[in-house]
């Protein structure tokens, strides 16, 4: 399987090469455009996981754009290298190019880009401490979505409010905005939005002080993500449920499920699990 990963992601590579020489881009526009969806969908597939490839190729795909009218597909190249940026937690450029990419979005009149690009800017803002601009942007985007119709949209600025409010002690309205994505994620196939929320809806039990709920939510993440061999979430659940052993004094249990995220954050290399459940076992 890895090398398969490999062998696709070299021949990505090479057809990126192809279009970015100099004797394809004599031949004008079309190449420019052919070669920004190529790298825009490289990067959606298999280019992510080395950002600062993906990034090299996105600026390369924004200079071929600047001759071009604003377009989604501009749009989509800011708000890739925004994402990319959030990713690698260099905030103020991803602001940057969130801002960008709204204004683009407010001169092409695309009032779904809008609603997008002003939920990414509170995502931004909230992780910037900046509770009034994080809000602010949120709620613009959610009335807009609303104002479309677009539950999916509306689900993911409730969820971008809720883990606002979450951080900041008010667990119950957090909650209430959890609850309200539940129903939306499971008439979709959206199932790893649904198994996170039932993460985040056990994280506000156990802050309200209802543990045994908080296990229930637990659960059903972790068949979730045992289902879809998601290992990262896997880890991530069984510290949760080890700390929720300790919380109910069943310490054998506590530590068998601390050695199970071990092993899976051990096995498939993620330092912070791995840090995590080796402090819990230490406690």
């Amino acid at each position: 399987m890895y090398r398969y990963i490999v062998k696709i992601f070299i021949v990505i590579l090479g057809i990126l090469s192809f279009f970015a020489s100099p004797s394809l881009q004599a031949k004008g526009r079309a190449s420019d455009t052919l070669f920004v969806d190529s790298v825009l969908n490289a990067v959606k597939t298999s280019l992510k996981a080395d950002k600062n490839l993906s990034l090299k190729y996105l600026y390369r795909a924004l200079s071929l754009t600047k001759g071009i009218a604003v377009s989604k597909r501009t749009l989509r190249v800011y708000e890739d290298i925004g994402y990319l940026y959030f990713d690698m937690g260099i905030n103020d450029s991803a602001l940057y190019y969130f801002l960008i990419n709204l204004k683009g979005a407010e001169s092409i009149e695309n009032p779904g880009a809008v609603a997008n690009a002003y939920d990414l800017i509170g995502r931004v803002y909230d992780v910037q401490n900046d509770t009034a601009k994080a809000m602010y942007y949120f709620r613009q985007s959610k009335s807009l979505y609303r104002s479309l119709n677009s539950q999916e949209g509306v689900s993911s600025v409730n969820t971008g409010i809720a883990n606002l409010m979450d951080n900041h002690g008010r667990s119950r309205e957090a909650l209430a905005l959890y609850l309200e994505n539940i129903e939306y994620y499971k008439s979709t196939k959206l199932s790893n939005k649904l198994m996170l929320t039932y993460l985040n809806i056990g994280a506000c039990y156990l802050n309200l002080k209802k543990p045994d709920t908080a296990m229930r939510y637990n659960r059903l993440a972790l068949q979730m993500a045992l289902k879809a061999q998601n290992y990262g979430n896997i880890g991530t659940i069984y510290i949760n449920i080890s700390n929720l052993k300790y919380e109910e004094k069943d310490n054998d249990s506590a530590v068998w499920y601390g050695l199970l995220a071990l092993s899976i954050s051990r096995k498939y290399h993620d330092a912070d699990a791995a840090l995590i459940s080796l402090e819990n076992l230490a406690e």
